[in-house]
């Protein structure tokens, strides 16, 4: 699995989708997981099919309705383990 392509997609408040390999792996949002950590840091936990996903993230820059955000994304199941730097932008 380290070799292979991943994309990570989520609304940030009840699902995420992992596509590894050109596979879609759907993930529900775990609530007891996930938190908030302050206003700028948050924890967001999503499992499912036997992977889970753990997304942490600072907000970098904040905008009218959203902001850029940077952190680490550690994806896992049974038999692997893997962390990924992401960023991107979150708003409405």
């Amino acid at each position: 699995m380290t070799n292979g392509k991943y994309i990570f997609l989520s609304n940030l408040t009840d699902f995420a989708i992992i596509k590894i390999n050109g596979r879609d792996v759907y993930l529900n949002k775990d609530t007891a997981e996930s938190k908030e950590i302050n206003d700028k840091n948050y924890i967001a936990v999503y499992k499912g099919q036997g992977y889970k996903a753990k997304l942490t993230v600072k907000e970098e820059k904040a905008s009218d309705e959203g902001g850029f955000y940077s952190g680490t994304l550690e994806i896992t199941n049974d038999k692997m383990k893997v962390i990924f730097k992401v960023h991107g932008d979150a708003g409405c």
